[in-house]
């Protein structure tokens, strides 16, 4: 189903490709729909219009990718604790390991407005991905409530849970010098792009899925930030074009995604950024969609 993350109002339509096929039970049900859209100058104005589009999708009646998580019982179990983070304030955390193997890396992964410590691992299957591709990592995630992953007024501070709590207890019970990358959803994937530089000797790479980027405080969601201070003090998109090469950072995003235009500005201003706008909404089937990809690129910049 669509995730709710209060996507960027008016945001310009998609040019890319897009998945648009439809059931036929699907166009049965959304016949009302579909007679309104003909009116209005028929099927080719929904093709070419992204918020249109998304509606449809988002009452079931527009397909969008999805890749369904690897099956099988050879991903092991996932340990789920509370640490304390910097700001006094306890989280919820999980960790899981690759069975019968050392990791040689630690997936942090942050997830989006309406998750929690178990978005990852339940509604993505993130360590099923990574079992399936034979890859030698860890998966650590934690809760980092409705706060954006940056301090706040009412002093909790979930960016520095990750940056001073997570990764040091994750290093703590993992091999030495384990290094670290970060991947986010929509309000996570704004924080993977946020926090990523905060730490640029553990953190080795960023992955960004929709994320949820705006060009002004006064478009943003409302509660992402307490102020136009604090917009501006974490604008990921004013410093995109600062940010160290050295720590490789990919950009996804649905074609049909209402972040898709500061998708494509990050993706055009961050040096050397990879990934791209894919087919696909702001949903977890897209995201899903977009693992296998994002592994592939993470193991050939780590």
């Amino acid at each position: 189903m669509p995730v709710d993350d209060d996507p960027e109002p008016g945001a310009p339509p998609a040019t890319g490709p897009a998945s648009r096929v439809m059931t036929r039970r699907r166009v049965i049900v959304g016949g009302a729909v579909a007679a309104g859209a003909a009116v209005a100058g028929g099927w080719l104005a929904v093709e070419r219009s992204a918020p249109v589009r998304r509606r449809l999708h988002a009452a079931g009646l527009l397909d969008g990718p999805d890749r369904p998580v690897p099956a099988g019982s050879s991903a092991g179990t996932v340990a789920y604790a509370r640490l304390d983070g910097p700001d006094g304030h306890r989280y919820p955390w999980g960790l899981w390991t690759p069975p019968g193997a050392a990791p040689s890396l630690c997936l942090v992964c942050l997830h989006a407005k309406g998750g929690d410590e178990r978005f990852a691992f339940d509604a993505l299957g993130v360590h099923r991905f990574v079992a399936d591709a034979g890859l030698p990592w860890a998966v650590a995630t934690i809760d980092g409530g409705t706060g954006y992953w940056h301090p706040r007024t009412d002093g909790t501070d979930p960016g520095g849970a990750v940056t001073g709590g997570l990764l040091p207890t994750v290093a703590g019970r993992l091999p030495g010098g384990l290094p670290f990358a970060l991947l986010g959803w929509s309000m996570g994937g704004y924080g993977a792009l946020l926090l990523g530089p905060q730490s640029p000797d553990a953190v080795t790479a960023v992955v960004a899925a929709s994320p949820a980027v705006w060009t002004s405080f006064g478009d943003a969601a409302p509660g992402a930030f307490d102020g136009g201070a604090d917009f501006r003090a974490h604008d990921v998109l004013a410093g995109a074009a600062d940010r160290a090469p050295e720590q490789p950072a990919r950009i996804d995003c649905g074609a049909d995604d209402a972040f898709v235009g500061t998708s494509r500005r990050l993706l055009a201003t961050v040096p050397g950024a990879a990934g791209g706008i894919h087919p696909g909404f702001h949903d977890e089937g897209t995201w899903r969609s977009f693992l296998p990809a994002q592994l592939r690129w993470l193991r050939s910049v780590t």
